[in-house]
């Protein structure tokens, strides 16, 4: 399909507002039925939740990694330390 055929079907991507102005939207959940109007901005709504999630379970992911390996030092040293290993027969 031409340009001029997805814009008489309603499918035109909206330029007429700076995309930030969706972007904040969709960070506030501004209320939006996505069966009308433009396919661009409901994309845009639905996307930007999916990505800030993405990222904050990376941050995670990242943050836990971290943390776990400064774990594991501790937990070896505990349990190989010379006070509390198990007597030997």
């Amino acid at each position: 399909m031409s340009a001029p055929e997805l814009q008489q079907e309603g499918i035109a991507i909206s330029l007429s507002e700076p995309w930030w102005k969706h972007v904040r939207d969709a960070i506030r959940g501004v209320p939006h039925d996505y069966t009308e109007g433009s396919i661009g901005r409901s994309l845009m709504l639905l996307a930007v939740p999916m990505v800030l999630e993405t990222l904050m379970e990376s941050l995670f992911a990242v943050v836990d990694v971290f943390f776990v390996g400064k774990l594991r030092n501790s937990f070896h040293d505990v349990i190989y330390s010379k006070d509390i290993r198990p007597e030997t027969h």
